[in-house]
């Protein structure tokens, strides 16, 4: 979202938004990076890792739903909330 300098203290820092694991809209702050560019690597970092975790989640909830053979009887909630219809 953005990468901001602090006017009281003069230090960087991130605000940014990302849903997490269940779809919902979370917002990070992380404060006192001594240089925007070690901001914005963090900001980086920090949306790559959650991308990851998400996809891991996706996976997990296809290898249930196909271990079990109960794909038909999850509630389409839980479907679309990890992105995969079966």
């Amino acid at each position: 979202m953005g990468v901001f300098k602090c006017k009281e203290t003069g230090t960087w820092y991130v605000m940014t938004r990302y849903r997490d694991w269940k779809g919902e809209r979370k917002q990070k702050c992380k404060r006192g990076f001594a240089t925007k560019r070690a901001a914005q690597d963090w900001e980086q970092k920090f949306h790559m890792q959650n991308a990851r975790t998400q996809a891991e989640m996706q996976a997990w909830f296809c290898h249930q739903a196909g271990r079990t053979g109960l794909g038909a009887k999850i509630p389409y909630a839980e479907r679309r909330r990890y992105g995969y219809d079966l």
